[in-house]
């Protein structure tokens, strides 16, 4: 399946299952190790100033813009409902591996008032049980009215495994911010 960007998404339902770990091929014993330290942060900054170049090259942004006025945003979202991929994609029942408990209830839809918008963003680290492990997550509304998102939740996650990869330059998680999280998934 491929979207209008032409990026290739492959089908959650398609991919194999996960493996065990088997021993490393010699030519991941021969590849060079992960370092930490001075040389990693040097690596950061490089893999940092090659994206802002990728960026400038593509006119893809790597900042983004989050005073726009409140009716450019509610036109977004409208052209974004009106897409027929988004009921598909957005809106249904959850897909979840347990059925939703039995205090869970479906309310009448309420469209008096101003929009509410929110946005829920995970950032993940890769560990060596798990190459997508849940590591902080934000939740924000965009208040009409207001010139910038109210930060509703901004937190980190204690991961419970060795993480190999923190995808800082993709992230913005480094050791730190992990070393002193509190929330647990549990």
């Amino acid at each position: 399946m491929e979207e209008d960007l032409g990026v290739p998404v492959p089908d959650q339902r398609a991919l194999p299952p996960k493996r065990k770990a088997s021993a490393p091929s010699a030519a991941e014993e021969a590849a060079p190790k992960r370092q930490h330290g001075k040389e990693s942060r040097k690596r950061r900054k490089l893999e940092a100033a090659e994206a802002k170049t990728i960026a400038s090259e593509t006119g893809i942004p790597t900042e983004y813009q989050t005073d726009l006025d409140a009716a450019v945003v509610e036109d977004l979202v409208r052209a974004c409902r009106a897409d027929p991929r988004f009921a598909r994609s957005y809106t249904g029942p959850l897909l979840c591996e347990t059925p939703p408990p039995k205090t869970w209830c479906n309310t009448a839809r309420i469209n008096n008032g101003p929009m509410r918008l929110f946005g829920l963003d995970c950032e993940m680290v890769e560990c060596e049980n798990d190459t997508k492990t849940l590591a902080r997550v934000s939740l924000v509304e965009r208040v009409k009215g207001k010139a910038k998102p109210v930060v509703l939740l901004d937190e980190y996650v204690k991961v419970n495994d060795v993480v190999v990869d923190y995808k800082t330059t993709v992230s913005g998680i480094e050791e730190q911010h992990l070393a002193s999280a509190t929330l647990t998934m549990q």
